[in-house]
This record gives C-alpha cells, sequence and structure tokens, in this order.
C-alpha cells in the first residue's frame, strides 16, 4: 500500500470513529502523538470536506519540552498542518506545556477536569481515538525502551528525559500505558519499509519493555495499524 493510499484510510479511520463518539457523548475526544509520521494522516484530515470539526477536541500524547514555536514541538507541527488549515479554535487545542517544570501536573489536572473522559465511570481518562507512531527503538508515544515510565500505573501523564534511541535528544511529557491502553481506539500509523518491517517481528513475540510498541494493549478498545512499507 503506498503511503497516500494509508493515510486516506487512516483519515476514513477517524471520521468513522468520531461519528461514533459523537453519537455517545456529542464530541469526539482525540489524542494525536508527534514526529513526522501524522504530517500525511493531516493533509488528509484537512483536504475531506468534513463538517464537524467543531465537535472535536484535541488533546496530546505526548510533547517535547520546548516551546510551541520551537521546531520540535509537536504542538507547533499540529497547530501549523492541521489547526491553521481547518481554522480549528484555539480553545479546543489542549496542549501539553511540557517546557514548564510543572508541566505533568498542568497537564494531569486538565484531563481529571475533564469530565467527558469519564463519563463511564472508569478510573483512567478515557479517549474516543488516540493516535500513535512508532520509533526505529520500538517506542511509541514518549515510552522508551525499558523507560521507568512504562512501570507507571496511576499517574496519568509523566516527565520522561532526554531519550538516548530517539532523536531529538530532549526531555518529554508522556501520557502513560494505562490511559493508552484504556482508549475507545487506537491507530498506530507507520510508514517505511524500516518501522513496518520492526514491527510485524516484534509484533510476534511476547510483550516487553525492550519495545513499548509491543506493551500497547486496549483494555476494552480497538487497535488497528496502518502501515505503508
Amino acid at each position: 500500500m503506498k503511503a497516500e493510499e494509508m493515510f486516506q484510510q487512516a483519515a476514513a479511520d477517524f471520521f468513522a470513529t468520531a461519528a461514533a463518539a459523537m453519537e455517545r457523548h456529542g464530541v469526539c475526544l482525540a489524542a494525536i502523538s508527534g514526529g513526522t509520521t501524522p504530517d500525511g494522516w493531516f493533509a488528509a484530515l484537512t483536504a475531506a470536506k468534513w463538517p464537524h470539526w467543531d465537535r472535536v477536541e484535541w488533546f496530546w500524547v505526548d510533547e517535547r519540552a520546548v516551546p510551541p514555536e520551537d521546531s520540535a514541538s509537536n504542538f507547533g507541527r499540529a497547530r501549523r498542518l492541521l489547526a491553521a488549515p481547518l481554522h480549528l479554535a484555539a480553545e479546543r487545542l489542549h496542549r501539553m506545556e511540557a517546557e514548564k517544570n510543572d508541566g505533568a501536573i498542568r497537564y494531569r489536572t486538565l484531563l481529571a477536569e475533564e469530565k467527558r473522559l469519564f463519563d463511564t465511570g472508569n478510573h483512567f481518562p478515557r479517549f474516543d481515538y488516540l493516535q500513535l507512531g512508532v520509533g526505529l527503538d520500538g517506542h511509541t508515544a514518549s515510552l522508551f525502551p525499558f523507560s521507568p515510565a512504562l512501570e507507571e500505573l496511576r499517574e496519568t501523564v509523566v516527565a520522561v528525559p532526554p531519550p538516548r534511541t530517539a532523536v531529538p535528544a530532549v526531555a518529554r511529557l508522556t501520557l502513560t500505558l494505562p490511559v493508552i491502553n484504556a482508549a475507545r481506539h487506537i491507530a498506530i500509523l507507520a510508514t517505511g519499509s524500516e518501522k513496518t518491517n520492526m514491527l510485524h517481528r516484534r509484533l510476534l513475540a511476547p510483550a516487553g519493555a525492550d519495545a513499548p510498541i509491543s506493551m500497547i494493549q486496549p483494555v476494552d478498545g480497538d487497535l488497528t495499524f496502518f502501515l505503508a512499507p
């Protein structure tokens, strides 16, 4: 499958998931990750004539400890490639302030105060749609191989030190595994033969901290892979 076709399918998957969420509670609560892989997905979303953007609330899976104007900012990239073309209202973009010392506490509070994330009485916030990528080292979100963050079972958001196996080597914030795995629908996007071959190999092996992507196992939700070698 070509990358453009894959991103079109991923966009259609988002629209279907969002429609179901809107029927459920009037809004789609979506969390997106960073890196360059979502660029093609953003393009497919913005090209579609979808009329319900005012009913989507955007959150972030992870963020680098840089201001939003920095070229490494996940929020800045999404604001430029997704929010600006669609004229999304600023109040619907719930940024992780990873550059602040208390950024993790701030985002935990933000999530706790969004009551629609807990409308079924669940313990962890439950996103309707959560988009992930994967690194060649097997990381996803900002959960890196053998990171202590993989063992976090109580907090929703944690700070992680600069990674040794990915760039940029800056500190980050990330949602924790219990939050990610609580999502109703998780979409993992990957392009390029190195990533897709690694995924095929790693997902046939037992889940483990050496490849955090293998630990993405929804508790009561769906998991879909969109791969373009």
